[in-house]
């Protein structure tokens, strides 16, 4: 929950590298224009979020057959 609360804030920052043009009525909406180079580090960000989930994923099973492997041959009859 950690990793994806800390994308979700790093999306954000990245998002706000755009350049964000107000209307000239005075409205409230917001036109944004992506950047080469800002979408580029959106997806390079996205892919470090897939590696991150994955590696955690796989650490956590490597956790466990090492504990279960240590339980059983380490233990007694």
């Amino acid at each position: 929950m950690a990793v994806i609360l800390l994308w979700i804030g790093a999306q954000i920052a990245i998002y706000a590298l755009n350049h964000i043009d107000h209307p000239s009525d005075g409205g409230q909406e917001k036109k944004v224009t992506w950047k080469s180079n800002v979408q580029g580090m959106s997806v390079f960000l996205f892919f470090g979020l897939l590696w991150t989930l994955k590696f955690i994923d796989d650490k956590t099973k490597f956790i466990a057959m090492a504990s279960a492997a240590t339980y059983y041959f380490d233990s007694n009859r």
